[in-house]
């Protein structure tokens, strides 16, 4: 469930299937106790051998990645696992310089344990974790994965419907993603002081984009990208492809049922309806109300920050 970095110490807790099936997120925010949990230093952790290669969703944030990974999550061929917090702790102690590749090859057998005879683990780690995927996929040579992504204006028209706390994030996301490539020393200092926090979010967006290109600059014959934008306008056959390359082994027709449901409600509150088409009229109501600030923020990006962006990194 979670792993002291400094004390090099693993934490258990037990978690029902239900419970991971209803949370958003199986990390601080679980509603779990935490204090109850089993601690084991990690040398005295037995190697446990991979009986089967989990499957991975890579995702920037703000483009559909919860709702793939409930799409995804079919029992018992497959469990998906949102946002573990173990990889949360190995993606700061990374930026911290702390070498945690022996938890990792320890760590990662453990937390992709089939749920049921046969089926698959789905691990999606938060975005922040971007800065070791190639790292921890390297555990499992021949695993396979996803990586989800958003345009800009997608990317900067979900940050108009988040909280004030939600935006006060935006600098220090933009900064872990900037620190985890080169793309910091290409650009001026005039983009790394964004006007208004939906230029900030912009500054993320495109770091996000060149630590992708990095990492798929050595190691993208497992992975698939997919953009969010063609994603919703067809959910069943988007998730029938990544299952299709994950090689989850779903029958069709129970995962276009199960899609159905998933459609119909907002992915990380399922007890609400909700579809792609509200969210597409949610969208047209924030491009007319706040049209202004969406241009000023695409023109800053336009000028401070896709001059010295990798082509690559623009068209993924």
């Amino acid at each position: 469930m979670d792993f002291d970095v400094a004390r090099n110490a693993v934490h258990f807790l037990p978690l029902s299937a239900a419970l991971v099936e209803t949370s958003a997120f199986i990390d601080s925010r679980l509603a779990a106790d935490f204090a109850a949990a089993t601690v084991v230093p990690l040398d005295q952790l037995p190697s446990l051998p991979c009986v089967l290669d989990p499957v991975w969703l890579w995702h920037t944030s703000f483009c559909g990645s919860t709702l793939m990974a409930r799409m995804l999550h079919l029992t018992p061929y497959s469990v998906a696992l949102r946002e573990p917090l173990l990889l949360r702790r190995w993606s700061d102690a990374q930026r911290a310089g702390i070498d945690t590749r022996a938890a990792q090859r320890t760590l990662l057998p453990w937390l992709s344990r089939p749920w049921s005879p046969g089926g698959k683990v789905l691990i999606k780690p938060t975005h922040a974790a971007l800065n070791i995927a190639l790292q921890v996929m390297s555990v499992f040579p021949t695993s396979r994965g996803v990586i989800l992504l958003s345009s800009l204006e997608d990317f900067l028209l979900s940050h108009l419907k988040k909280t004030r706390e939600t935006l006060e994030k935006i600098p220090v996301l933009a900064d872990r993603a900037l620190r985890a490539s080169g793309f910091v020393e290409r650009l001026p200092d005039a983009a790394l002081a964004p006007p208004d926090p939906l230029c900030g979010a912009a500054l993320q967006w495109a770091a996000q984009r060149e630590v992708i290109v990095d990492w798929l600059t050595r190691d993208a014959s497992r992975i698939r990208v997919l953009r969010w934008e063609q994603v919703r306008l067809d959910l069943v056959s988007a998730a029938a492809g990544a299952a299709s390359w994950l090689q989850l082994g779903v029958p069709m027709d129970l995962l276009q049922a199960h899609v159905s449901v998933c459609a119909g409600v907002h992915a990380k509150a399922p007890e609400r309806a909700f579809t792609v088409e509200v969210a597409q009229r949610e969208a047209g109501w924030l491009r007319g109300h706040h049209g202004d600030q969406l241009a000023l923020a695409q023109r800053w990006a336009e000028r401070r920050l896709l001059p010295f962006m990798r082509e690559a990194a623009i068209t993924l």
